[in-house]
Protein backbone atom coordinates (compact mmCIF):
# COMPACT_ATOMS: atom_id res chain seq x y z
CA UNK A 1 0.00 0.00 0.00
CA UNK A 2 1.31 3.42 -1.12
CA UNK A 3 1.69 6.26 1.14
CA UNK A 4 0.23 9.38 0.55
CA UNK A 5 1.43 12.72 0.24
CA UNK A 6 -0.71 14.05 3.08
CA UNK A 7 0.27 11.03 5.21
CA UNK A 8 3.82 11.70 4.68
CA UNK A 9 2.93 15.53 5.55
CA UNK A 10 1.37 14.73 9.29
CA UNK A 11 3.90 12.00 9.93
CA UNK A 12 6.88 14.44 9.86
CA UNK A 13 4.36 17.26 11.88
CA UNK A 14 3.47 15.31 14.55
CA UNK A 15 6.84 15.23 16.40
CA UNK A 16 7.31 18.87 16.37
CA UNK A 17 3.38 19.59 16.99
CA UNK A 18 3.68 16.95 20.33
CA UNK A 19 7.07 18.48 21.22
CA UNK A 20 5.48 22.34 21.35
CA UNK A 21 2.42 20.70 23.35
CA UNK A 22 5.07 18.76 25.98
CA UNK A 23 7.02 21.58 26.20
CA UNK A 24 3.77 24.23 26.69
CA UNK A 25 2.04 21.69 29.08
CA UNK A 26 5.41 21.04 31.50
CA UNK A 27 5.90 24.76 31.38
CA UNK A 28 3.06 24.48 33.88
CA UNK A 29 4.62 22.51 36.26
CA UNK A 30 7.65 23.08 38.62
CA UNK A 31 11.02 21.64 37.21
CA UNK A 32 11.04 19.03 40.37
CA UNK A 33 8.05 17.79 39.48
CA UNK A 34 8.88 17.43 35.49
CA UNK A 35 9.23 13.72 35.46
CA UNK A 36 6.01 13.39 37.25
CA UNK A 37 4.27 15.63 34.91
CA UNK A 38 5.79 14.29 31.65
CA UNK A 39 4.89 10.47 33.23
CA UNK A 40 1.23 12.00 34.00
CA UNK A 41 1.11 13.00 30.19
CA UNK A 42 2.40 9.68 28.56
CA UNK A 43 -0.37 8.00 30.40
CA UNK A 44 -3.16 10.43 29.19
CA UNK A 45 -1.70 10.39 25.62
CA UNK A 46 -2.11 6.42 25.72
CA UNK A 47 -5.71 7.15 27.71
CA UNK A 48 -7.13 9.41 25.24
CA UNK A 49 -5.47 7.26 21.76
CA UNK A 50 -7.60 4.54 23.16
CA UNK A 51 -10.88 6.32 23.82
CA UNK A 52 -10.14 7.90 20.80
CA UNK A 53 -10.13 4.41 18.84
CA UNK A 54 -12.96 3.63 21.17
CA UNK A 55 -15.32 6.21 20.53
CA UNK A 56 -14.77 6.37 16.53
CA UNK A 57 -15.52 2.62 16.58
CA UNK A 58 -18.55 2.80 17.77
CA UNK A 59 -19.56 5.65 15.16
CA UNK A 60 -18.59 3.61 12.78
CA UNK A 61 -19.88 0.19 13.91
CA UNK A 62 -23.40 1.93 14.30
CA UNK A 63 -23.31 3.43 10.82
CA UNK A 64 -22.77 -0.04 9.51
CA UNK A 65 -25.51 -1.81 11.71
CA UNK A 66 -27.83 -0.31 9.35
CA UNK A 67 -26.94 -2.24 6.08
CA UNK A 68 -29.37 -4.77 5.08
CA UNK A 69 -27.68 -6.39 2.13
CA UNK A 70 -23.77 -6.43 0.86
CA UNK A 71 -24.71 -3.02 -1.42
CA UNK A 72 -26.04 -0.96 1.05
CA UNK A 73 -23.08 -1.35 3.26
CA UNK A 74 -20.73 -0.88 1.07
CA UNK A 75 -22.26 2.80 0.68
CA UNK A 76 -22.49 2.65 4.03
CA UNK A 77 -18.93 2.32 4.82
CA UNK A 78 -18.18 5.39 3.26
CA UNK A 79 -20.97 7.46 5.66
CA UNK A 80 -19.36 6.04 8.20
CA UNK A 81 -16.06 7.20 7.64
CA UNK A 82 -17.38 10.65 7.01
CA UNK A 83 -18.74 10.50 10.78
CA UNK A 84 -15.66 9.51 12.29
CA UNK A 85 -13.73 12.02 10.70
CA UNK A 86 -15.96 14.89 11.64
CA UNK A 87 -15.63 13.54 15.34
CA UNK A 88 -11.90 13.51 14.59
CA UNK A 89 -12.35 16.94 13.19
CA UNK A 90 -14.38 18.27 16.33
CA UNK A 91 -12.40 16.06 18.52
CA UNK A 92 -9.40 18.62 17.56
CA UNK A 93 -11.02 21.40 17.32
CA UNK A 94 -11.75 21.18 20.62
CA UNK A 95 -8.19 20.19 21.59
CA UNK A 96 -7.01 23.59 19.68
CA UNK A 97 -9.54 25.33 21.71
CA UNK A 98 -8.53 23.98 25.01
CA UNK A 99 -4.60 24.72 24.28
CA UNK A 100 -5.40 28.47 23.32
CA UNK A 101 -6.74 28.85 26.57
CA UNK A 102 -4.44 27.19 28.18
CA UNK A 103 -1.80 29.79 26.26
CA UNK A 104 -4.01 33.13 27.19
CA UNK A 105 -3.67 31.70 30.40
CA UNK A 106 0.22 31.35 31.01
CA UNK A 107 1.03 34.34 28.97
CA UNK A 108 -1.49 36.02 31.32
CA UNK A 109 0.56 35.29 34.45
CA UNK A 110 3.60 37.13 33.28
Amino acid sequence: MSETRIGRHIKAARPAVYRALLDLVLGFVEPRQAGMASGVISTLQQVGAALGVAAVSILFSSVLTNATAAADQAGLYASAFVRAMLYNLAAAVLAAILLMRMIKHRTGDR
